[in-house]
């Protein structure tokens, strides 16, 4: 657990867990239609944990609870809850509609003041969603392109996948699937 009281470990794309119950013919429709093109998981599917108790620093909750963009791309996020998650929980909040606006050009760094006011006003316009639910529902949104922010709360566990089109912010080069099946992971394809 880091000062932040997060932990995270890379999952094995191949277990039971995607390949019987998240990687359906459903998702991969719902991801289809959304990209209308190819697309990928980022990185590796991740087991995570934020503990209250955990936290030492908390010195990054100013900037996490400001709204932002992961890479203004159209990143889908699929989070699946392993526990129940209420308004006290740590969670995300997303401005609806956010993922319809193009952020190209527009300096998207959280702490930019005209950013913050194009994000508040879009806020005024169309309203926020909290992420929150019953432990074993899945919630997908468009984290890349979508406005959202984190809550500091109780504690939270999930399961977290990102899916894109582009690998601009991925650790990736030309290599990486060859290095990892190399090092005995095989968990960046898909096999729907």
């Amino acid at each position: 657990v880091d000062e932040f009281g997060v932990s995270s470990v890379e999952m094995d794309i191949n277990s039971e867990i995607f390949t019987k119950h998240i990687f359906s013919k459903n998702l991969e429709e719902l991801l289809k239609n959304y990209y209308q093109n190819k697309f990928w998981l980022r990185n590796a599917p991740i087991f995570r944990i934020d503990i209250e108790k955990g936290r030492k620093d908390n010195s990054n909750k100013f900037q996490q609870r400001l709204f932002h963009l992961d890479y203004s791309e159209r990143q889908l996020t699929l989070v699946v809850f392993l526990n129940d998650l209420n308004e006290t929980s740590t969670h995300t909040e997303y401005v609806k509609k956010s993922n319809n606006k193009s952020w190209f050009l527009i300096n998207d760094e959280r702490k930019n003041k005209k950013f913050q006011n194009i994000v508040n006003k879009l806020v005024f316009k169309s309203g926020t969603e909290k992420i929150i639910g019953k432990k074993g529902e899945i919630f997908i949104f468009d984290a890349g392109n979508g406005l959202h922010r984190g809550f500091p709360g109780n504690d939270r566990l999930m399961i977290h996948l990102n899916f894109a089109q582009m690998r601009r912010h991925a650790y990736y080069d030309a290599n990486f699937e060859k290095e990892q099946r190399n090092l005995g992971k095989d968990y960046y394809k898909i096999n729907i």
